[in-house]
């Protein structure tokens, strides 16, 4: 499932999408559309914290069961 003109569909639908996002990235741009700042901060929450606090890479990736990858992707979206 992957859809290209998000105007078009409802909060199920870009829930879903989200959901099946292929990277952290997909799914912050995709969540972003339904859901506001706080809501998307508490969504992405524990390791976006964390990367604000400066936290190791390898720490997160232990407490939060992301890999280091998935991790740097979600430090990326925080720097835009």
């Amino acid at each position: 499932m992957y859809y290209n003109d998000v105007e078009e569909m409802g909060f199920s639908e870009i829930f879903m999408a989200g959901l099946m996002s292929n990277n952290y990235t997909e799914l912050y741009e995709r969540m972003s559309l339904i859901f506001s700042d706080e809501e998307l901060n508490k969504f992405m929450g524990d390791v976006m914290n964390m990367l604000k606090k400066n936290t190791d890479y390898e720490y997160i990736s232990e407490i939060s069961g992301k890999s280091i990858e998935e991790i740097k992707e979600i430090e990326e979206i925080m720097m835009k």
